[in-house]
């Protein structure tokens, strides 16, 4: 029987980066399959209250021009185009590019309770606003106590 020094702490002296996989700056690992440019969609929050509803889209790094909205009978659609060339720079060729909302199109089907007519956007800190407003006899009532005679 060979008997060896218990030695806790030895196991925890390796280099910083030995444990990553040997190809972790070349090929993307089969674990982790990259998203198509085509499929990446800014992330949503609707919120609905009683006067309005709220889409807030997540889209940072893009300017105001960048995004159109078109109303199509009861379809929204928010969309962005953005050059793939900056200020005359050739973008960086990247190993993984995951976070690029350039391009994308989302849409949403209003309902009849939206008033086409009052529809604002606007786009501050990488967040995309747009309020529609409720048609008026959509509305809920503001609640209030009842009075027993």
């Amino acid at each position: 029987m060979i008997m060896m020094k218990f030695q806790p702490a030895v196991k925890f002296r390796r280099p910083l980066l030995a444990g990553l996989p040997a190809n972790w700056l070349g090929e993307t690992p089969k674990t982790m399959p990259e998203t198509p440019k085509s499929k990446r969609q800014p992330l949503v929050n609707i919120v609905e209250s009683r006067k309005y509803f709220r889409i807030e889209l997540a889209a940072p790094g893009l300017e105001k021009d960048t995004f159109k909205i078109q109303l199509d009978g009861d379809l929204l659609t928010i969309s962005a185009k953005k050059q793939e060339t900056e200020n005359g720079h050739k973008t960086p060729e990247y190993s993984r590019h995951e976070f690029d909302y350039a391009n994308f199109s989302r849409s949403f089907r209003l309902g009849e309770m939206v008033d086409s007519q009052n529809i604002s956007a606007g786009y501050e800190d990488g967040i995309l606003t747009v309020v529609l407003m409720k048609k008026p006899e959509s509305q809920k009532a503001e609640p209030r106590a009842i009075e027993i005679a």
